[in-house]
């Protein structure tokens, strides 16, 4: 992916004025799919899933402004929205110390909200099937060309692919609760072209945890030790599959925090758009809880405006 001049990387917005001026995108499509079976909601969660929210609220702002011009260009001739495990489409977030909750929009309705021009088609994971039926409705609501598989993505991954043409791009987000997405499924995945924010619980997936289902996560064969450093080993495992990694540290509160492992392909105009991701994590990794909760108040209507915010 490579911006149009460099002057369209020097007009990527910071982070904090794009918070403020676009986190109220957020509270409409809620507020259309609301009552599409309002029983079925993802959560409640804590409140540090709206960070990796945001971010894939302005990445895919960033990303369809300049897909949308190589498309144009004849580079490509699609662009599509993967997410592997997409959920129902709605969340429940709960501030500490409170008994209600908040119900915001999950990762697909971001992805359909905050694009420039719409993606070709989004393609939807879901191993639930009344979730996934669900996210259906709620997401034909906001866009044309849903197609979501019911299914867990480990198994359907070569289904989900095949959705590609040969000339198409893609941004995909795998939103890890724990280690969800084996290995196999990502190395086939990273083969296509395209763009991946993966959610790493950094905090959760700790050693001496030795079970398999970590072991399949990372990739690790019989012979391979548990590694001291996983997140190390696992961004080192993508680029010796010929990608380019960047990491943004979420701090999290109270031990928790979790990291987003942005993953690319290099170009031959040196990946100029890089510029804008390491932007991104100056500014992500200096989030405060006060930041999140302002944000929260605002989707709730219990602020008027983000001038907290910094």
């Amino acid at each position: 992916m490579r911006p149009r001049t460099e002057s369209a990387a020097k007009r990527s917005m910071d982070f904090g004025d794009w918070a403020r001026k676009q986190v109220g995108r957020l509270q409409e499509p809620v507020d259309r799919v609301r009552n599409i079976k309002p029983q079925v909601v993802y959560g409640p969660k804590g409140e540090w899933i709206v960070a990796k929210l945001l971010v894939l609220g302005y990445w895919v702002d960033v990303y369809t402004r300049i897909m949308s011009n190589q498309i144009r260009q004849g580079r490509f001739d699609s662009m599509y929205y993967i997410d592997l495990l997409a959920g129902s489409g709605l969340c429940s977030v709960q501030r500490d110390k409170r008994t209600t909750s908040d119900v915001i929009a999950g990762s697909s309705i971001v992805a359909a909200t905050y694009c420039h021009e719409p993606f070709a088609k989004y393609i939807l994971v879901e191993s639930s099937p009344d979730s996934g039926q669900v996210l259906q409705e709620r997401m034909r609501t906001l866009v044309e060309n849903v197609s979501v598989f019911p299914c867990d993505c480990n198994e359907c991954i070569d289904n989900v692919l095949a959705e590609l043409t040969p000339r198409s791009h893609y941004l995909a987000f795998v939103d890890n609760e724990g280690a969800d997405v084996k290995w196999s499924a990502m190395q086939k995945l990273i083969q296509k072209n395209g763009d991946i924010w993966i959610t790493f619980q950094t905090s959760l997936i700790r050693r001496p945890s030795e079970s398999s289902s970590i072991r399949q996560f990372l990739g690790l064969d019989e012979t391979e030790q548990m590694p001291d450093d996983m997140l190390s080993y696992y961004s080192k495992k993508i680029e010796n599959a010929g990608r380019i990694v960047k990491i943004i540290h979420v701090p999290g509160t109270r031990g928790f925090s979790y990291d987003l492992v942005f993953v690319t392909r290099s170009t031959g105009g040196g990946s100029p758009w890089l510029n804008i991701v390491d932007r991104l994590k100056e500014r992500v990794e200096r989030l405060n809880i006060d930041f999140i909760r302002v944000i929260l108040d605002q989707l709730a209507g219990r602020q008027e405006d983000l001038r907290g915010l910094s």
